[in-house]
């Protein structure tokens, strides 16, 4: 058999061994099921590549069951490709960015082995957004916008994915099933926000505490807001009179000491301060915990302290705080059976409470709480096999 005539690979941003695949897969596209493809020295002759570069090609080829190797046979067409084949799990921020939480990483695997308990395989797909970058309406993943144009991918399970991008008009064409946070919204609210504004604001009332602070961030550009339209929702439900230049939103946990400063501000702006403290983002808690212990408040005496967080987050206080935990592996449990729902054509259960826990935790002890309202302590908080 004569060597294939193979068009000249174009000069992109990718690794040496995908240009190749990438033109063999336009090759694919003219022959037939079963067809001889060629030998690895003849791609490796025409390309002036290595042949470990051939060979990872072909490698890539053959996982996506467009081709089929056989010992001592040579290299076929594959009779039967197999494509949509995996569940994408998909991570827009950058794992390696200094602020992340260590939520999303925990989570990843977690969403990933709940799939597999529900039948579906998946492949994690990991784009570079750092915290506090505007979100698009395409991936900052690669292979993922490649998986998808391929059709390789049946759905999609979305952690830290801007929701522009799952609003666009490219992912609208491709009418898969997702799931995301949204999955956790009604009526324009969060359920994970709303949950967690009731149990802290429940806490303040049981504590006599009525001039609560706000510390954490939310994305100005989105217009979700779930914090702010949660406190003005629910805060005169608990009889909390909102004060403005106590709600600081706009701490951005990437910039280092942001929870210090923003804290610092808040207490030493007037005569009159907060006696309930809200901190929305774990990773803001050291900071603001730095700032309180260095300004000698009397936590819970003079300050009632609330933290949003979940059991990936390991910490430890001097002082005793209210802790907001969501169960990661649970919430991982929540998507996969919807995603499973949405890919059987069905509609996904109704989500009424979220799987967390609420808890007093004092240095390395978590003891039960005195103060604990009874309305939390009472609360069937969701449990999944």
């Amino acid at each position: 058999m004569s060597e294939p005539s193979l068009p000249t690979p174009s000069i992109r941003r990718r690794p040496l061994y995908r240009q190749v695949a990438d033109d063999l897969r336009a090759i694919l596209e003219t022959r037939q099921p079963g067809d001889l493809l060629g030998t690895e020295a003849a791609f490796t002759r025409r390309y002036g590549v290595s042949v470990s570069t051939v060979r990872a090609a072909f490698a890539e080829l053959e996982r996506e069951g467009l081709i089929e190797r056989r010992q001592g046979g040579g290299t076929f067409v594959s009779p039967r490709p197999v494509q949509r084949r995996h569940v994408a799990v998909v991570m827009e921020l950058d794992v390696a960015g200094r602020s992340l939480s260590p939520f999303y990483p925990r989570f990843l695997q977690e969403l990933r082995l709940a799939l597999g308990r529900v039948g579906l395989r998946s492949r994690p797909y990991l784009g570079y957004m750092q915290g506090g970058m505007l979100p698009g309406e395409t991936s900052t993943c690669d292979d993922l916008m490649d998986d998808l144009a391929l059709d390789r991918i049946v759905g999609m399970a979305a952690v830290g994915v801007a929701r522009e991008f799952l609003e666009s008009e490219f992912w609208r064409k491709m009418n898969l099933p997702a799931v995301s946070y949204d999955l956790l919204r009604a009526n324009g609210i969060n359920r994970n926000t709303e949950h967690f504004v009731r149990s802290a604001l429940a806490h303040f009332k049981e504590r006599g505490r009525r001039r609560i602070a706000v510390i954490g961030w939310e994305n100005p550009v989105d217009g979700r807001n779930p914090m702010t339209k949660a406190l003005e929702k629910l805060a005169p439900e608990y009889g909390v009179t909102l004060i403005h230049r106590w709600i600081d939103l706009s701490a951005d946990a990437s910039e280092q000491g942001m929870g210090w400063e923003r804290f610092r501000e808040i207490w030493n702006a007037s005569t009159e301060r907060p006696d309930g403290l809200m901190v929305i983002d774990d990773m803001l808690f050291a900071d603001c915990q730095k700032a309180i212990c260095e300004l000698r408040i009397d936590v819970p005496e003079a300050l009632d302290v609330v933290l949003r967080t979940s059991d990936a987050m390991a910490f430890h206080a001097p002082f005793p705080l209210l802790v907001w935990e969501l169960q990661t592996a649970s919430l991982a449990a929540l998507y996969a059976t919807a995603l499973k729902a949405l890919l059987n054509g069905e509609e996904p259960p109704a989500i009424d409470e979220l799987p967390c826990t609420v808890k007093i935790v004092n240095g390395a002890e978590a003891d039960a709480d005195p103060f604990i309202p009874r309305e939390i302590a009472s609360q069937p908080f969701l449990s999944l096999l």
